[in-house]
């Protein structure tokens, strides 16, 4: 489900996204966070 290298807008998207989280839910952002970084070594 991941998006396609070289898609700036989808990048900015996802920017502007996680800006939101962490500025709405910090908490639930920093959840996130570390299980997507642990997916990301467990791969």
């Amino acid at each position: 489900m991941l998006p396609e290298n070289g898609q700036p807008i989808t990048v900015l998207k996802r920017v502007q996204t996680l800006k939101t989280l962490l500025t709405r839910s910090p908490h639930r952002f920093l959840r996130w966070h570390r299980s997507s970084t642990e997916g990301a070594h467990a791969e």
